[in-house]
């Protein structure tokens, strides 16, 4: 990862641009130029195979000690589970005590947010954030406030979950589930760039960040419209109000053959920090 993110330069000071410029590495592939016998050839460069989900390797880590250089001191903090793929920490998880009064998923919330400041190498790689006190649990992503991180309602996508099933059950078997997953960060992950015009008429990108309105939406939809139809494709128009969902059957889009051959998180301890 250090190399691809040397060549690339994913240090900018704004963590949702590096996200940005990663998730489209990661999901469009790294152009990659190969010099040998004095030729030279293009290569596209895949950090996950997306039509095989079982060739990657899912990994869990518990309290992995990670280390942040800044202006302000050296941060060393512990999130409580990283999931990975290939390496790739695509998954921050922060767990509260469900008998600690004092221990509630808005303070899960607020600790992720603290990591996105303290540590922010962390998540220039990140997809999710899933947050639970044992009873509530919710997921959101980089740039979501609170109020934006939503509960998962399904484990197979086939029917919505029994409502007294324990949310982080559910979250874990549908939203985290390895399958599922891959398709989440490959097909339901959108940025938003705000588009401004300075005086001298030059055209300014700016403010980027992952759209938390339609994350939501696509999230809703994802879950109610299973298994008879499966949400491909949303076309926005001028505002989020004007939506168009493009659906295709679930046979079409590669699910049941993914069901075929499951996938399974290996959990391992740390045994290092990553700087």
């Amino acid at each position: 990862m250090k190399r691809i993110s040397q060549h690339n330069q994913l240090t900018t000071p704004n963590n949702v641009c590096n996200n940005l410029a990663f998730h489209r590495w990661l999901t469009e592939g790294i152009a990659l130029e190969i010099h040998k016998d004095g030729n030279s050839q293009g290569k596209q460069v895949w950090l996950i195979d997306w039509n095989e989900p079982s060739n990657n390797e899912f990994l869990v880590i518990n309290q992995l000690t990670i280390t942040h250089d800044s202006p302000k001191g050296k941060y060393k903090r512990r999130p409580d589970l990283i999931l990975y793929i290939n390496s790739i920490p695509l998954v921050v998880i922060e767990l509260k005590n469900a008998t600690d009064a004092n221990a509630t998923i808005q303070g899960a919330y607020n600790q992720i947010q603290t990591y996105q400041a303290q540590i922010p190498q962390l998540f220039t790689y990140n997809a999710f954030c899933v947050v639970s006190d044992g009873l509530e649990a919710k997921a959101g992503t980089l740039s979501a406030d609170f109020s934006r991180y939503m509960t998962w309602k399904t484990k197979t996508g086939d029917t919505e979950a029994h409502r007294h099933e324990p949310q982080l059950n559910v979250l874990i078997q549908g939203l985290l589930n390895p399958v599922t997953l891959l398709d989440m960060v490959r097909h339901f992950i959108v940025f938003e760039a705000k588009k401004t015009e300075d005086k001298n008429g030059i055209i300014i990108i700016g403010n980027i960040k992952k759209w938390r309105h339609i994350i939501s939406i696509m999230r809703l939809i994802r879950q109610y419209y299973q298994p008879s139809e499966r949400v491909v494709k949303i076309v926005m128009r001028m505002t989020p109000q004007k939506i168009i969902l493009v659906t295709k059957k679930q046979a079409s889009f590669g699910i049941l053959k993914a069901r075929e051959n499951p996938c399974q998180w290996c959990s391992i301890q740390p045994k290092s920090c990553l700087p």
